[in-house]
């Protein structure tokens, strides 16, 4: 009778359990599966085992081998791996595999799994949402450059990297001359467009790894990693001249813009803060303030 009820009751769940079952040989001969595992890839139970489990697992998942290897050793394994539907279409899958031994001696595969898809998509859109979330926190949604919180944490990088590579640090304080005559003049809209394309002709003059971000209201600041003292005053030259000879069109009008610009460096394992180097750059940038359009480095 105990019997009886066993077989039932497996028969029972192995029906209409929503997890998909196979029973398998461990070389992957398929000798039963149940209807979840047929809704599942979209196939009849004989389509499975004709199909084998190479019919229906993505042979080239890297975790295959070590999945294999694992039940090998201690008769059992949880995995997520990668399987085909009838259309090819690869999809996740949360799985069980034990080795089990049949009443006549033979060792049988008992594999119960779980389609993960959803999971997986929900998973994908929450790390995005993730990454979105910590870029408008370090980025100007305006200017498309570092907002100042980024622009701290990206200098306190490079201070470090130059105290390890020892290699000198320059940054360059930008301010925006006249933008309230500007505003003024043409309305405020031209004033965020002028900023805008002011971070444009920032950004596309400077090297790869160099670092721009919107500081304040109408303050950029540049670091320039590797970059020493006569190099740092150089490029802001160079900067200083691309903005000056830009016309900035807006609705039809003709804008010149022109900024000043401060510079100060640190030399390697100085032990100058970083508060402290943004302030020499912002005094810099005042001093060259008293000429507009114009470049001060300390000498």
């Amino acid at each position: 009778m105990r019997d009886i009820i066993t077989v039932e009751c497996c028969k029972t769940f192995f029906d209409s359990c929503f997890d998909a079952i196979f029973l398998t040989k461990p070389d992957g001969e398929i000798i039963r599966a149940n209807p979840a595992a047929c809704k599942m890839f979209e196939r009849t139970e004989e389509e499975l085992r004709t199909a084998g489990r190479d019919g229906i697992i993505d042979k080239n998942d890297p975790r295959l081998e070590d999945a294999l290897r694992k039940r090998e050793h201690d008769g059992t394994v949880r995995a997520e791996l990668n399987f085909l539907r009838k259309d090819g279409k690869k999809f996740p899958v949360d799985l069980t595999s034990s080795v089990v031994n049949a009443r006549n001696g033979d060792k049988l595969t008992l594999i119960i799994m779980r389609d993960i898809s959803l999971w997986k998509e929900a998973e994908y859109v929450l790390m995005r949402e993730k990454e979105l979330l910590e870029r408008l926190a370090v980025y100007d949604h305006m200017t498309k450059t570092f907002n100042r919180r980024g622009l701290i944490r990206r200098v306190r990088e490079e201070v470090l990297r130059a105290d390890r590579e020892e290699k000198a640090l320059s940054l360059v304080m930008v301010d925006l001359d006249h933008l309230k005559h500007i505003n003024d003049t043409y309305g405020h809209l031209s004033g965020d467009t002028v900023l805008c394309k002011v971070a444009d002709i920032i950004s596309d003059n400077l090297r790869p790894y160099d670092i721009v971000g919107r500081y304040g209201g109408d303050e950029f600041l540049v670091c320039l990693p590797s970059t020493g003292a006569a190099d740092g005053g150089r490029i802001a030259k160079r900067l200083r001249q691309r903005l000056e000879s830009t016309v900035i069109d807006y609705r039809g009008s003709k804008i010149n813009a022109t900024a000043s610009f401060g510079v100060s460096t640190y030399e390697p394992n100085s032990g100058i803060t970083i508060d402290s180097l943004i302030s020499r750059a912002d005094d810099q940038m005042y001093v060259a303030k008293r000429r507009r359009n114009s470049v001060s480095a300390p000498e």
